[in-house]
C-alpha cells in the first residue's frame, strides 16, 4: 500500500531554517526510513506559504486533518499553546540556538504535560521540536536605547512584543512584514538578523539592532493522530 502524506507549513521554504528543513530532511528522510522498513511506499505532498494553512492556522489543519503533518509555529499559538511557549516569557536569554534546544527538550523530556494538549486537544501526536535563531530589532528609523521606541510602531508574532516596553505593539508576521512597512503599517518588526535579508525588509527598513532578545524555541512537527494510528 502507498501511504499519503499531506505536509504543511505556513512559512516559505528557503526563507526560513524550519521550512527548508522540512523539505530537505524531514521529507526525504522519513519516506526513506518507511521505505526501508517495511513494505509500503510514501507519497508526501508539501504545502507551503499558506497554501494549505496560514501561519496562525497549521495547528488547527493538522487537527482536522487538512494537514497530515503541521510544521507549528507556537509563536502564533498563544491562546492554545501558552505553556509551549515558555522560552519567550523571559527574553535575553541564550543566543545559542543548540544551547536553547538542549535546554527545551529535557523540559519536554521532564514535563510530559508539554505535549499533552497537542493529543488531548488538538488531536496530533508530538513528534518533536525546532529553535529558531537569536532575536534583534529591524526597523525604519535609527535608535540606541529602548527609550527611543517610545511612540514607535513596532510588530512581533504576539507572544515576544512584551519585549518592546513602550512601543505600540502590533502583531503581525514575516508573509506580511514587507508590505506593511513599506506602508506605513508599522515602523519596525521582531526579527532575527538572517529573516531581515531574506525576506528584503532591509530594503524598506535599513537599521538592524542586535538585541540578543535570545534564540526561541518556537517551532514543532506534530502528526494527525488518525494519520498516525
Amino acid at each position: 500500500d502507498d501511504i499519503s502524506l499531506r505536509l504543511g507549513s505556513g512559512h516559505p521554504v528557503g526563507l526560513l531554517a524550519y521550512t527548508e528543513t522540512a523539505r530537505e530532511w524531514f521529507a526525504p528522510e522519513l519516506k526513506r526510513r518507511i521505505e526501508e522498513q517495511t513494505e509500503h511506499t510514501v507519497t508526501i505532498q508539501e504545502f507551503h506559504a499558506g497554501q494549505v494553512a496560514k501561519v496562525t492556522e497549521v495547528l488547527e489543519s493538522t487537527r482536522d486533518g487538512i494537514l497530515d503533518i503541521g510544521f507549528v509555529s507556537m509563536i502564533f499559538e498563544p491562546s492554545n499553546l501558552p505553556l509551549q511557549n515558555f522560552t519567550l516569557y523571559l527574553p535575553f536569554g541564550p543566543a545559542d540556538a543548540s544551547t536553547v534546544t538542549e535546554a527545551a527538550r529535557a523540559a519536554y523530556q521532564q514535563f510530559p504535560e508539554l505535549k499533552a494538549p497537542f493529543e488531548a486537544d488538538f488531536n496530533q501526536v508530538y513528534l518533536g521540536g525546532a529553535c529558531l535563531e537569536n532575536y534583534g530589532l529591524g526597523t525604519n528609523f535609527p535608535w540606541k536605547k529602548f527609550a527611543d521606541l517610545e511612540g514607535h510602531k513596532i510588530a512581533g508574532a504576539g507572544v515576544n512584543l512584551d519585549w518592546i516596553s513602550g512601543a505600540t505593539a502590533v502583531a503581525s508576521n514575516l508573509n506580511e512584514a514587507y508590505q506593511s512597512i513599506q506602508s506605513g503599517v508599522y515602523e519596525g518588526y521582531i526579527s532575527a538578523s538572517a529573516w531581515w535579508y531574506s525576506f528584503k525588509l532591509n530594503e524598506v527598513a535599513p537599521h538592524f539592532t542586535r538585541t540578543d532578545f535570545g534564540a526561541q524555541y518556537l517551532n514543532a512537527v506534530t502528526i494527525n493522530r488518525d494519520k498516525y494510528n
